[in-house]
């Protein structure tokens, strides 16, 4: 997750799109396309705990 996979609809709810790029649980992450400075390169695998941290990280961008 990045700020560029999220949107507003109109009554402001943020709504996730780009789904292309999600990876099912335990899948490999090493051939799947990141967007530099969204991606930790430790993670190998896809893990629901990823996804939380993205959500903290995209808190914290949008300066919360």
């Amino acid at each position: 997750m990045n700020p560029s996979n999220s949107m507003f609809d109109d009554q402001g709810k943020a709504v996730i799109i780009d789904f292309n790029t999600f990876t099912r649980i335990g899948e490999s992450l090493e051939n799947v396309a990141s967007t530099y400075e969204w991606y930790d390169e430790e993670l190998k695998a896809a893990h629901p705990q990823n996804d939380l941290n993205a959500f903290d990280e995209i808190r914290i961008w949008l300066g919360g």
